[in-house]
């Protein structure tokens, strides 16, 4: 059994002379990295994640679930103008191997291979922003579907301190419990769709997060530090309801119904 499980989360690489890409199994590209800008952020759902940056722009301490090509890790830890620690999970040896031996990522960057959930029960540090984009090959693992992963997170999490996720649908039925379970522990939030990829991002805390208006200004005096332009993103962002209550699981389905595709 176990060889059989080894064998089906083994990653697969795509290179042309410009792009270094990697996946698992059929899912499509996990992390794509321009050759010749390592550091540069190429998939459209990662270059909305460093919105994380502007919702707690002291932070210093990162915690990285998911470490992928390493494409991420490289680039938060390439912003000079916060100085970022940063520590990366990652489960799959192979796919640290990778990382490092194909993506370039240094020896002495800080990776962690273990499985994501029992590293946040097992881990006695704090972070100011925890990034998740866990990834199987059949999408996103059955953690990132239960209430105690949220709760571990949370725990994680300095005051004033943000978990941005990527959720591998948008699908509504599908993200409705998964959001109703997150909220519970990180009840201010924010919803941002990637329209056209199926990926849907949430940026979540458990204190108030700032507001669109705020962003907008943040985005703008920022763009050029963080080479990045997360205007249209921080435009794109939707509210979400105040958590817990009642109505919540109303409130949140009637969102996902005015921002997601129908299905």
């Amino acid at each position: 059994m176990w060889s059989e499980l080894q064998q089906s989360f083994d990653p697969s690489i795509v290179e042309d002379s410009d792009y270094l890409s990697l996946g698992f199994g059929s899912r499509a590209v996990q992390s794509k990295m321009l050759k010749s800008a390592p550091a540069h952020l190429v998939l459209a759902y990662l270059r909305a994640m460093p919105l994380a940056l502007l919702l707690n722009p002291s932070a210093h301490k990162v915690l990285n679930l998911g470490l992928g090509g390493g494409v991420l890790h490289r680039y938060l830890r390439t912003q000079e103008f916060c100085r970022l620690d940063v520590t990366s999970i990652e489960t799959n040896v192979q796919v640290i191997e990778l990382a490092r031996n194909r993506f370039g990522l240094s020896k002495s960057e800080a990776i962690v291979h273990a499985d994501a959930e029992g590293f946040l029960r097992q881990d006695q540090d704090s972070y100011d922003i925890v990034f998740c984009d866990l990834c199987t090959d059949q999408g996103m693992p059955g953690c990132m579907r239960q209430e105690s992963f949220y709760r571990h997170c949370r725990k994680r999490l300095l005051r004033g301190g943000i978990m941005a996720v990527n959720l591998l649908s948008d699908d509504k039925e599908e993200l409705l419990p998964i959001l109703l379970s997150m909220r519970r522990h990180l009840p201010s939030g924010y919803l941002l769709p990637i329209r056209g990829h199926g990926n849907t991002l949430v940026f979540a805390g458990y204190s108030p997060l700032r507001d669109v208006a705020t962003l907008r200004g943040s985005a703008n005096s920022a763009s050029d530090e963080l080479k990045l332009d997360l205007g249209e993103a921080v435009d794109s962002l939707v509210a979400l309801p105040p958590s817990p209550d009642p109505g919540q699981a109303k409130a949140a389905r009637c969102i996902l119904d005015s921002n997601l595709p129908g299905r």
